[in-house]
């Protein structure tokens, strides 16, 4: 099997990428659905649900939903689930929370809202 240049294989590579793509996939879409509101404010989700939704595994939810909480989207409480958190405690600095906003706005506006 044939090495890249830092020693890691070519199935090796796909699946640590694929792994990534679909950790940043999960990302992206609960991002985004809790800046647009789809998930409000007080929201309880389950890990096991977010798997099927999204057809990930349980660590690649694991992982959005540790980015998340880094972004103070959500909180986890053990044997309740993940909460979404009020906007008050998003971190309003952070790129990606900026860039969903963003997009969140411009979606109203394009909408006529």
């Amino acid at each position: 099997m044939p090495t890249l240049w830092n020693g890691t294989s070519q199935s090796q590579f796909r699946l640590e990428s694929m792994s990534t793509s679909l950790h940043h996939r999960a990302i992206e879409n609960l991002g985004t659905r809790i800046i647009t509101g789809e998930l409000p404010t007080g929201h309880i989700m389950l890990a096991e649900h977010l798997e099927e939704e999204l057809q990930v595994s349980r660590s690649v939810v694991r992982e959005a939903v540790r980015v998340l909480q880094s972004l103070g989207l959500v909180e986890t409480t053990k044997r309740v689930g993940i909460r979404v958190l009020p906007p008050s405690r998003w971190n309003p600095f952070d790129s990606q929370v900026i860039r969903w906003r963003l997009s969140s706005d411009a979606r109203g506006a394009s909408c006529g809202h």
